[in-house]
C-alpha cells in the first residue's frame, strides 16, 4: 500500500489529450497555485519538450 492509495484525488492516469491535460492544470495544489502553473517552461518550449508527468498521482501528491 502507498500513500497515494488515499490520495483524494483518486488515481490519475498521464494526460492523453489537451482535455486530459486541461483537467490536470486545473488542480489546485494549495490556496495559491494550480498544478498549471508547472505545466508551462519556456525552456522547455525552447527545446520542444513537453512537460506532462508519467505519473500524475505522484506528481499532485510531492506538491
Amino acid at each position: 500500500m502507498s500513500p497515494l492509495d488515499d490520495f483524494p484525488a483518486g488515481r490519475k492516469r498521464k494526460p492523453g489529450s489537451v482535455r486530459g491535460l486541461e483537467a490536470l492544470g486545473r488542480e489546485r495544489l494549495s490556496r495559491h497555485f494550480f498544478m498549471r502553473d508547472f505545466l508551462y517552461s519556456e525552456i522547455g518550449n525552447f527545446f520542444q519538450i513537453q512537460n506532462i508527468p508519467d505519473d500524475p498521482n505522484l506528481a499532485l501528491y510531492t506538491c
